[in-house]
Parts: C-alpha cells; sequence; structure tokens
C-alpha cells in the first residue's frame, strides 16, 4: 500500500543511543533552522507525557535498530511518526543516514516525506500486554540463560532444552511445535529472527500478516505459516516457556497450560521516509551480502520516469492527500465512537475538518503552487490560470458528531468551471472513489459503471436535502426505496458505481459535488439540473440555490416526468 504524506509537524521528540552527539547535535540544528521545539531523550529514559500529546509530534531515533524498537515502545501506540536515523551500521529500520540529516528535514518539515504503516503484534496472556513491530518468542526458559546484551537487545544463548508448543488459529488447531520454540513475526520482522530462522522476506508496509516460524523444531516438515493479521492465533505451552518482545529480555516465563494469545495490535507504528532512505531491499543486499546488485539497465520501467501530463500527476497528488487527510480523520471520529476524549461532538468535527484542510491544502499548494484551491466556500490559496481546487475537507459532518460512518473527504480539480478530476475517500470503509477526465472510473483499483435501468419501479433512489419532502412523496410509492445518506459526495458515488440508481439534492454547494460530479460523469452517469439542463458549477456566487438531480442515465427522462415545471 502506497504510504501517504506526512504533512504538519509542531515539535521534535529525540530518543538517542549512547554515543550519538553528533549526530543528535545535527538534528537539532535542522530541526532549529525551522524553528520547531527539539527535545532529546537516552534510550532506556522515559519520556515525559506531556511532550508527546497534543499537537503534531514527530519521533527521531538515532542509533541502531535495537534503540528503533524501544523508540517505537514510547511513539507507537501514540501514532506518532517515526524517522530513524542510523548512527552505525544501517539498519533495516533506521534507513536514513546521518548525512542526509539536512536534506531529510527540509522534506519532512515542508511536507514530502512519506509515512507508511506497519503492523504490530500483541500478545496477552495472565500477567504478559505487549505490542511489538518485529516478533514475539516462545522457546525453552533455558534458552536464554547465556543471553547477552547487544544494539539489538538480548541474543539467546545455547538452547539445552526443547518446548512444545500446541498452536490455534481462530480455534484451528494447527499443530504441535516441537523443538527450540515459535516465532510469530510481523512482515517487518521476516527481516529479523524470523529470516535467520529460514522464513521468508515480507515486504512491510501496508502488509496486514502474520507469519508462524519454527525454530530449530524437531519435524523436519514444519513449515512457516501466514495468516491474515485479523486471526486470533492462540499458543498454548506444554511445558515450562519463556517469552519475549522483540528481542529485549525475558517479559514472562510461563507454566504448561498458560494460554498466549497473538493478534495484530490494531495500532500500526508510522515510519518515515525521504528521497534519500535506503530501501529494504538495498539494505538487505548490503547486509546480507545477496551479491544481487543492481543491473546496469532497468528491466522494469520506473512508473514515475519520463513526462507526465498535468492531470496524471494532480490525480496522484490529489488521492494521497486524501488518503493523508483520511488517516487523522477517522482517529478523530474514532473518539466520537468512544466518547471518552473529554470533547463535545462540535469541537471534534472543528478539529477533523481543520486538521484534514491542513493536510489537503499542504499537499496541494506544495505541488501546485500556481492553482487556487476553495474550500467551503473559503479561497484558502490564489492562484493565476483555468484551474482552481475544490475540496471538501469533511463532506457529512452532521454523520461524522453522531459517529455515522458515511463521512468522506472529498477533492477535485476544477478546469474553467468544470470537474475535471475527482478523489472521494471514505476514511472509514476505505473505499476509494477516483478520476480523471477521459479516463474512466474507479473504486479503489476496479473500475465502475452505473446500472442500466430505466423503470422507476424497479430503481433504488438517493435523496439529498429536501426541505419540504416533495421528492419523498413524488417518489417513495413508486421506486424501491428512497434512501438519504447524509452525504452528498457518497451519493454521487454510489448512482457511479451502481449501488444506486439516481440521486436528488435540493441545493448543492461546489464543495460537496464537484469531486462526485466528475466520477459519476466519468463512469456514465448523468447530471442535470431539476429543469433538465446540464448541470454546471457556481464558482461565481456559491450562494445561489443550484438543484441537482443525477442518475445512471437511461432513467433519467423518467425521472424529469415527475418533476412539476421548474423542479422542487
Amino acid at each position: 500500500m502506497r504510504g501517504s504524506r506526512l504533512v504538519t509537524t509542531e515539535r521534535v521528540v529525540c530518543i538517542t543511543a549512547p554515543g550519538a552527539d553528533a549526530v543528535v547535535e545535527s538534528v537539532a540544528d535542522a530541526v532549529a533552522s525551522h524553528g520547531l521545539a527539539f527535545v532529546t531523550y537516552e534510550v532506556g529514559n522515559t519520556v515525559e507525557e506531556s511532550r508527546l500529546a497534543g499537537g503534531d509530534v514527530l519521533g527521531v531515533v538515532v542509533g541502531g535498530d535495537g534503540t528503533f524498537l524501544r523508540a517505537v515502545q514510547e511513539f507507537a501506540p501514540r501514532e506518532i511518526p517515526i524517522l530513524g536515523i542510523d548512527s552505525g551500521t544501517l539498519g533495516f529500520l533506521t534507513v536514513t543516514s546521518p548525512d542526509a540529516v539536512d536534506e531529510s528535514f527540509n522534506e519532512i518539515l515542508d511536507g514530502e516525506a512519506t509515512v507508511t504503516d506497519h503492523l504490530q503484534a500483541r500478545v496477552t496472556a495472565e500477567g504478559i500486554d505487549e505490542t511489538a513491530i518485529n516478533e514475539i518468542q516462545f522457546t525453552s526458559p533455558t534458552a536464554v540463560t547465556d543471553g547477552v546484551d547487544t544494539e539489538f537487545g538480548t541474543t539467546a544463548g545455547t538452547s539445552t532444552g526443547d518446548c512444545e508448543l500446541e498452536v490455534f488459529a481462530d480455534g484451528e488447531y494447527i499443530g504441535r511445535y516441537d523443538g527450540g520454540g515459535l516465532l510469530v513475526n510481523t512482515p517487518t520482522g521476516s527481516t529479523a529472527m524470523a529470516l535467520s530462522s529460514g522464513g521468508p522476506v515480507h515486504f512491510p508496509a501496508g502488509n496486514a500478516t502474520l507469519q508462524l516460524t519454527p525454530q530449530h523444531t524437531n519435524n523436519s516438515a514444519a513449515r512457516p505459516l501466514v495468516v491474515d493479521a485479523d486471526t486470533e492465533i492462540t499458543v498454548v505451552p506444554q511445558t515450562a516457556v519463556c517469552v519475549s518482545v522483540d528481542g529485549a529480555r525475558p517479559e514472562i516465563t510461563a507454566s504448561p497450560g498458560t494460554k498466549f494469545t497473538v493478534t495484530d495490535a490494531k495500532t500500526p507504528a508510522r515510519l518515515v521516509t525521504c528521497s534519500n532512505s535506503e530501501s529494504m531491499m538495498d539494505a538487505l543486499t548490503t547486509k546480507l551480502g545477496w551479491n544481487a546488485g543492481k543491473p546496469a539497465e532497468k528491466l522494469i520501467s520506473d512508473p514515475k520516469a519520463g513526462p507526465t501530463d498535468l492531470l496524471t500527476r494532480a490525480g496522484e497528488f490529489a488521492r494521497e492527500a486524501a488518503l493523508a487527510a483520511g488517516g487523522p480523520a477517522r482517529r478523530i471520529y474514532n473518539q466520537i465512537e468512544r466518547s471518552d476524549s473529554g470533547l463535545v461532538s462540535g469541537e471534534l468535527v472543528g478539529a477533523a475538518i481543520s486538521r484534514t484542510e491542513q493536510i489537503i491544502t499542504s499537499i496541494l499548494h506544495t505541488a501546485f503552487p500556481e492553482h487556487a484551491i476553495l474550500s467551503e466556500g473559503w479561497t484558502v490559496e490564489s492562484g493565476e490560470g483555468p484551474y482552481t481546487w475544490i475540496i471538501d475537507p469533511v463532506d457529512g459532518t452532521g454523520n461524522f458528531a453522531h459517529g455515522n460512518p458515511s463521512f468522506t473527504v472529498a477533492i477535485a480539480l476544477v478546469r474553467n468551471g468544470r470537474p475535471v478530476l475527482g478523489v472521494v475517500y471514505s476514511p472509514v470503509t476505505e473505499e476509494l472513489f477516483h478520476a480523471v477526465d477521459g479516463r474512466g472510473a474507479y473504486r479503489n483499483e476496479t473500475p465502475i459503471a452505473p446500472t442500466d435501468r430505466s423503470r422507476i419501479d424497479e430503481s433504488m433512489l438517493l435523496s439529498g436535502y429536501d426541505p419540504t419532502g416533495e421528492f419523498l412523496k413524488q417518489f417513495y410509492r413508486n421506486a424501491r426505496g428512497v434512501r438519504r445518506l447524509g452525504c452528498a459526495s457518497l451519493h454521487l458515488c454510489y448512482v457511479a458505481a451502481g449501488s444506486a440508481d439516481a440521486h436528488w439534492e435540493y441545493d448543492t454547494y461546489p464543495w460537496d459535488v464537484a469531486a462526485g460530479l466528475c466520477i459519476l460523469r466519468e463512469a456514465g452517469g448523468v447530471a442535470t439540473h431539476s429543469d433538465g439542463s446540464e448541470y454546471g458549477l457556481r464558482l461565481d456566487d456559491t450562494e445561489k440555490r443550484s438543484s441537482l438531480l443525477t442518475s445512471n442515465g437511461p432513467l433519467h427522462g423518467a425521472l424529469l416526468e415527475g418533476f412539476p415545471d421548474g423542479g422542487f
């Protein structure tokens, strides 16, 4: 899964390994040059909660992968993005070189860095509730008695005894692991202990799987097993067992019969990369001596290479902006669902609108400084030329405020008053509708098209604002149903995708419908005013009432016949 943009940063909290003072000083200088607050802690010291709570925090780790693993425990539960700077030999997690600090922070604080979510695993049992970005290890207690502290934590000594583990996945018996032990590792952890135990390498970013990797098993037929991250893995030792998390000293020694549950931790580790960051494959090639090398000529063309036209590039940035904004919107929405934030829903709605608008406008203005940006009726960035971005940071605010998941982030690019690009993202369902003029419409990566129904009595209709109920009265008894979702952009996308046959809005604003209009038209649908004239955005007078009727096309005539002269 492609990462989202890291857009806003208010302060930087750094966790550092001992002896990395020179690198930390270069980070402090880079942060200071951008006027941000900076504080540092040596690994192992507790970070003050006040340094992490509130505002947009960037976590920085200076050290190796071992330091990074400890820092994840501080940053990941708060969903703070983490940049790893390696002060020794480049690791798999600390992907930025100290020589690239200035360049990296210029990208980060200009909103050009990328954030990717890395799955974490959670292990629970009596006396343990821990989270791992790499792995959870089950082994014999005698296998770790000779452990030695290293940058990577505690390495296990020679095992002098076997352990026996009964393992289940969603209640289904997998089998008995008899031997040196078992790892339950994440994709990120596939390059750690699992790799040395014969497991395969997984690309970690956006990979939602867990893997069971046997260690020194007495059964030669035992092989690594990959399961979906939603799977509940149960491990029941038949002998005494030691459980450690991310290579640290053992968290617990348990007696036979203890039931351990391993699942997706739900809160990912959010890792930051820049254009100069070392890739995982480069790190593997270098550290493991695969001698793969880079071919003199690429056999597969780089999709980013060569010239791309404006709309292609704009579409990429718009989708990226919608995804980047959708994450914070979803997290704020979840506070409404839990009702434990201490804030009233109106404050949370305001926070969501402000946060998403800030992210979107920052990305778009950085990429297209010559374009104007219009958001909820306010021109937030002016520009010259025919192009204007029209955004609705949270479409469906009433739903959002009541914990209803039918809300979206909507982004459109308009050329001379006509939408030529549309992106509508539903943060809760993770549906990403998008279209570019002349290139079709998609839900995620699947092409969409409206239905071909032409009879009202066979059709499902959607209604937006209908102050007198006239649309409902006219069509409810004749249609298969009239529904109201409370989100105009979703109404348009659902007609475009064939989830409904038509849609009516008594009045509209450009930011409500611009993105959805492009998607609907590219899918093959029709949009008019209530008198049958082609629908047009009224950017010169956004306060003027503008009715909207959309349909699959074949149904449009029958709908217009049901409207009185002049419409409702």
